[in-house]
Parts: structure tokens; sequence; C-alpha cells
């Protein structure tokens, strides 16, 4: 709102209806003008700053009309005098209200481009997120996997080796787990297969003497001399 407040109180002073001092006309443009420095303040456009600028050397152009009308009343000038200043007032009013009005439509399109451009960011930092959590989940799971095979197949590999020890295969031998919790298990079930082909051993050497003492004692009895 900046002609039409304006223009209504100039015509009213200029048609004798309220007094000039008394009319308002400073405070009004005071206010546009406490209004124009709030949008400097908040334009996120430059130019739109700069145009800015130009309403308010525009409204210090408007004061200068509105003084020469008050100092005309105050001088008893010709009605046709401020009949002139008037016209020049609503010429300014008019001028400032393109430039306010200009400023709002640039002010608006910015507003709406940082807006799209804001959104367009939000999606890519989305999609970016959606990607690494999706990357993240794929590793872990394949990480998981891994950890999972690294343990599960030393144990089916103790477990095969269990088999052949229980089948009799005592020569056989397990390979060096590569988990650090299952070497130790390993190491305990090859040293058990090596004692007992060592117990096995022992067993049949022993049995081998006892079987030659007893042959031995027969050839004594059977031949004492």
């Amino acid at each position: 709102m900046v002609k039409d407040p304006i223009d209504a109180i100039a015509y009213d002073v200029y048609a004798g209806k309220v007094d000039f001092f008394s009319s308002g006309l400073y405070e009004a443009i005071n206010n546009i003008d406490k209004s124009i420095d709030y949008l400097k303040s908040s334009s996120i456009s430059p130019d739109n700053y700069q145009r800015l600028d130009v309403a308010k050397r525009t409204l210090d152009t408007l004061r200068n009309y509105v003084d020469m009308m008050g100092e005309n009343i105050a001088n008893n000038g010709p009605v046709k005098t401020n009949e002139e200043i008037l016209e020049e007032i609503r010429g300014v009013t008019s001028l400032l209200e393109d430039i306010v009005r200009d400023f709002t439509v640039i002010e608006i399109n910015d507003i709406k481009s940082e807006n799209d451009s804001l959104r367009n960011t939000s999606i890519i930092i989305t999609t970016i997120s959606f990607v690494l959590f999706a990357l993240i989940t794929v590793f872990a799971l394949f990480a998981l996997s891994r950890i999972s095979r690294s343990i599960s197949e030393p144990i089916i590999e103790l477990k095969t080796f269990a088999a052949k020890i229980a089948d009799g295969d005592l020569k056989t031998r397990a390979e060096p787990a590569k988990v650090s919790e299952l070497a130790d298990l390993t190491s305990s079930l090859n040293t058990m297969a090596e004692k007992i082909q060592d117990l096995i051993n022992q067993n049949i050497q022993e049995q081998k003497k006892l079987k030659k003492s007893e042959m031995r004692a027969l050839q004594a009895q059977i031949t004492p001399h």
C-alpha cells in the first residue's frame, strides 16, 4: 500500500478537508520508509537491493513535494500551485508503487528459484543418502557372509577331520584354522590324532613283543634242552 494512502491524504489537504500539519502525510511517508528498510534487510537479490535504493530516493523526492505543498499552504499560495504539486505527488507515488511492485515480483521469483534449488539439493542429498545406505547395507551383508563363512568353513573342516579320526584314518591332519578361536581346537585334534596313532603303534609293538615272548616260551617247553 504505497500510492492510494498518500494520494488520498494529499488530495484531502489540497481540497481543504484536513489541515496539512495534522493530515499524517509525513507519518504515512515514514511508514513506507520503514517498510522499505525492512524489505532491504530481508532481500536476497543484490539487484533488488539496488531497486529499493531507488525507491528510497524516490521517497525523498516525494517528501520534497510534500514540503512544497506545506510551504505553499503556509504562505497562502495559489491553489493552482497546489494542484500542480498534487499531480507531481501522484506521479511520484505511481513511480514508487511500480518500483515496489517490481521488487515484489522479482523477490517472489528469486525465492521460488531458491526454493527450487533447495528442493533439488534436498533430492540429491536424499538420493546420495539412500545410495550410501544401500552400499553400507550390501557391504555389511557381504562382511557378515564372509565372517560367517570364515567361522563355518573351519568348523565343517574340523567336523570332517573328526569323522575321519572316528573312521580310523589317523594319518589325516587338519589345516591350521584362520580363526584364532578355532586354532587351539585344531591343534588339539591334530595332537590327539598323533597320540592315538602313537598309542596304536606302541600297542602293536607290544603285541609283537608279547607274541615273540610266547613263541620263545612255547619253544622252550618243546625243546627244554
